[in-house]
């Protein structure tokens, strides 16, 4: 996922933007998500496309952690996290 430049410093209201900028683009793509808070510092947006499912989870510094419920299970954060995103919407199509 792009993450703007000026939201990657540790401020609540730059992790807002984040966690903004990810649901757009994914109601943009199409994607069905959900939201849950975690008992810790993060939402974690639940992202269902058929044969997979991905959470995403968007801490109170910016940081964003993924793991994938495919045939490549995983957890990856910082920009592999990013990258991984950007093959999710690349898969569906452009922004719209």
């Amino acid at each position: 996922m792009r993450i703007p430049e000026h939201a990657r410093d540790a401020s609540a209201s730059n992790a807002l933007e984040c966690l903004l900028a990810l649901l757009m683009r994914l109601r943009a793509h199409g994607l069905r998500y959900s939201l849950e808070h975690e008992p810790s510092d993060a939402v974690l947006v639940r992202i269902a496309r058929p044969g997979e499912r991905w959470e995403a989870a968007i801490f109170a510094d910016g940081r964003i952690e993924l793991e994938t419920f495919a045939g490549t299970d995983g957890v990856v954060s910082g920009a592999e996290a990013g990258e991984a995103l950007e093959r999710l919407f690349s898969d569906t199509g452009s922004d719209a």
